[in-house]
């Protein structure tokens, strides 16, 4: 890593100044600011290259644009919706939290009484993994949606071309089919809630369309490191 830093010294290696990493000396704190000027530097010529302006005034003006964006965003259907997905959420947990004791009770006794034909560890289990995949994507599902409707186009107008919030949306999508699944396996086992259930499954699910709708891209979208992309095709001789 050090070989291809622009602003590394090798001479000032730890190896050759073993006062270098010693942050009672000064030759640390020298040595530091040395380094932050020459980032500083490299970052001021980056940005000249690039078009990009570091003044105070356009820095100002970039600040004012990222919040018409980000009030935009939130404004946007699918923003709501999945801010009022997350609330929900939290208001189930805390209504149903009888009904999880219920359970766990029940559990409990046909543990006890050692009943032929159930397994309590293996149902326990299932509704632990069922309630981690909802809490884990539960705001999760927001944000990358915000994020995708803060950086544009909201509207796609290739959808062959890969964009960042195409990526973001796809994460969305995949935590929505995750938690659909995940509520779809919980309502199994706490049948009691099946109607509060079906409405979070009603939610998630124009959630899940509306994106597919507005990022029409994020399906195919190929996350490096994540999936594996799509082969591909030779031409036919």
């Amino acid at each position: 890593m050090t070989g291809r830093c622009a602003i590394y010294d090798p001479a000032d290696d730890r190896r050759r100044n073993p006062h270098a990493g010693d942050v009672e000396r000064a030759e640390f704190w020298n040595k530091l600011t040395e380094t932050l000027l020459a980032t500083l530097e490299t970052v001021r010529e980056m940005a000249a290259k690039q078009g990009i302006s570091l003044n105070d005034a356009d820095m100002a003006e970039y600040d004012r644009e990222s919040e018409r964006q980000r009030a935009t965003a939130e404004a946007h259907p699918l923003a709501r919706l999945a801010r009022k997905y997350a609330a929900n959420v939290e208001a189930w947990f805390k209504s149903h939290e009888a009904l999880f004791r219920s359970k766990e009770d029940e559990l409990q006794s046909v543990h006890a009484m050692e009943l032929p034909g159930r397994r309590p560890e293996a149902d326990a289990a299932v509704i632990g993994d069922c309630v981690e995949v909802i809490r884990w994507h539960q705001y999760q599902i927001h944000v990358k949606l915000m994020r995708a409707l803060e950086h544009e186009p909201l509207v796609c107008d290739d959808p062959g071309e890969p964009n960042d919030a195409d990526g973001s949306a796809k994460v969305a999508l995949i935590g929505a089919n995750r938690s659909l699944a995940a509520w779809g396996r919980l309502q199994e086992h706490l049948p009691q809630a099946t109607d509060t259930i079906l409405d979070l499954l009603a939610l998630l699910e124009r959630i899940r369309r509306l994106t597919e709708r507005v990022f029409r891209g994020a399906r195919a979208f190929v996350r490096p490191g994540f999936d594996a992309p799509k082969p591909k095709q030779e031409a036919c001789m």
